[in-house]
């Protein structure tokens, strides 16, 4: 887990591509709503407020929840399907490393889990594309920033047939 500004990148260093592909995901928590803001904004919410936080969830839920999301089960439909994903970003010249593939499908596991299914859909896949590849290098052989590869990465695997039920 690491934390980056977007907006500068003062006093940092971007990661190499290798170091970017150790990420399975990018989340971006935008801005606070007002309330919060202010509360920040007063210096009443940050580190003091730590003390307060109760767990969601303690270290034997997380391991039996992680457990659970293995379990989910990934067709051979759905790895042909995401197969034909990558295949697609790799010939528009886009990083997706093996690494990157198995992260997608690890989030897409995740994704069913939530929506308590057992097994993955299309709209798992699809819907988890642009978190777990958004951050991943380069496009047509240049940088794109990550709302312009989330954009291009809609568009690829639009064009992609699912071609598979679950």
């Amino acid at each position: 887990m690491a934390t980056q500004n977007p907006m500068d990148t003062s006093g940092t260093f971007p990661l190499p591509e290798s170091q970017m592909d150790r990420f399975a995901c990018v989340l971006h928590l935008g801005y606070p709503d007002p309330v919060s803001e202010r509360l920040v904004l007063r210096g009443e919410a940050g580190s003091g407020i730590l003390e307060s936080l109760e767990p969601a969830m303690d270290l034997d839920g997380w391991r039996r929840a992680r457990a659970e999301v293995r379990k989910v089960r990934a067709s051979d439909g759905a790895l042909d399907y995401a197969e034909r994903v990558v295949a697609r970003i790799r010939e528009n010249r886009g990083f997706c490393s093996t690494r990157a593939a198995g992260h997608w499908l690890a989030l897409s596991r995740a994704e069913a889990w939530l929506d308590g299914r057992d097994f993955v859909t299309p709209d798992d896949l699809q819907s988890t594309l642009g978190d777990a590849m958004a951050h991943r290098g380069t496009m047509d052989d240049r940088r794109l920033n990550r709302d312009e590869r989330r954009e291009q990465l809609g568009r690829m695997v639009a064009e992609v047939p699912v071609g598979w039920k679950p």
